[in-house]
């Protein structure tokens, strides 16, 4: 006579470590893909904190274009980053002409370069232009000659003409 043995109902060992090795494989792989995440979260924070103090400044610059500023070099640090930033003008050259250019018709290019990371290999640069700027003794020059003559300076809005 046989006997029928029962088989007891469940997972077999092998099939418990093949499970736990699938989810422990699954598991890294979602902490990996979220830390990758994380680091490119911080540099698009980076990055967009590099091209406004950029925006600030080449619009700084622009705002005020009959004062001559100065190049110059800065750090400040935002969330935790250092930025350098740097700004540089250079005068446009303009194709000769008959008459020369007045200043107001001459342009100086700004550009305004910000830097961050280790080594400040990251770098956003950003660039405008303006009239070339007036010297403040120029324009002192410029105000005694139209005394001389007699005539209000055209550029002067405070000086109202005669009836």
């Amino acid at each position: 006579m046989k006997v029928a043995v029962a088989r007891a109902a469940g997972f077999t060992l092998i099939e418990v470590l093949v499970a736990l090795t699938l989810l422990a494989v699954s598991a890294g792989l979602l902490l990996a893909v979220q830390g990758g995440d994380m680091r490119l979260a911080k540099s698009t924070l980076d990055q967009e904190l590099a091209y406004w103090l950029a925006r600030s400044r080449l619009v700084e610059a622009l705002a005020f274009p009959d004062q001559a500023l100065p190049e110059d070099a800065s750090n400040e640090v935002y969330e935790g980053m250092p930025f350098g930033t740097r700004v540089e003008y250079r005068e446009i050259q303009a194709v000769e002409t008959a008459t020369p250019l007045s200043p107001a018709h001459r342009l100086t290019e700004i550009r305004v370069i910000v830097s961050w990371g280790e080594k400040a290999e990251q770098k956003v640069q950003l660039s405008g232009y303006r009239p070339l700027a007036v010297a403040p003794d120029a324009k002192a020059d410029k105000d005694a000659d139209a005394d001389k003559a007699g005539k209000p300076d055209p550029s002067d809005k405070a000086a109202k003409p005669a009836k």
